[in-house]
């Protein structure tokens, strides 16, 4: 049983709250699911819990027929590639952890990405580094990354059997 009538008869939504109170008067915040986007609505001030819900589903109708979730970056997508004979492995990528994307208008052209580099990873702690992240030179904010493989710094020993090595 759920008091949000939208919940199993609306493709999609899956949530969220009804409510009423004398400021508010009859509000709804319903969420909903359509391929990998979700969406969130948000009414209030009605008189009638009908006119909202129908209200609620031209709102999410409209947000899914005008807007796509675009991958703004991958999870694994390479930041950069060591070589550094201090670690072992010697060579080894710097990559994004998680996905990135961004809710945008369908049919626009997609967005050019940088990144600038805020904090570089401590490869021995496995400790994450961090960038900010540019959507056509918009911020949109600070993004974890790190090695995929477990990394080691090598010991003055390891070091200098491999400088040897290398002299040889």
């Amino acid at each position: 049983v759920n008091t949000n009538k939208l919940v199993g008869k609306v493709d999609g939504v899956d949530g969220l709250k009804t409510g009423w109170n004398d400021a508010s008067k009859c509000c709804l915040t319903a969420t909903a699911k359509r391929g990998n986007m979700r969406l969130i609505s948000v009414l209030m001030g009605y008189d009638k819990p009908l006119k909202r819900n129908t209200d609620t589903v031209s709102l999410l109708n409209y947000g899914f027929a005008n807007y796509q979730e675009e991958v703004i970056l991958e999870k694994g997508k390479v930041i950069y590639h060591v070589n550094d004979i201090r670690y072992k492995p010697e060579e080894f990528d710097v990559v994004i952890n998680n996905e990135v994307t961004k809710i945008i208008t369908k049919g626009s052209e997609k967005g050019e990405v940088s990144w600038e580099i805020t904090k570089y990873p401590n490869y021995q702690e496995n400790m994450p580094g961090t960038i900010n992240l540019y959507y056509n030179d918009e911020l949109l904010g600070e993004i974890e990354f790190n090695t995929v493989e477990s990394v080691k710094k090598n010991n003055f020993f390891e070091l200098w059997l491999k400088v040897i090595g290398r002299v040889i």
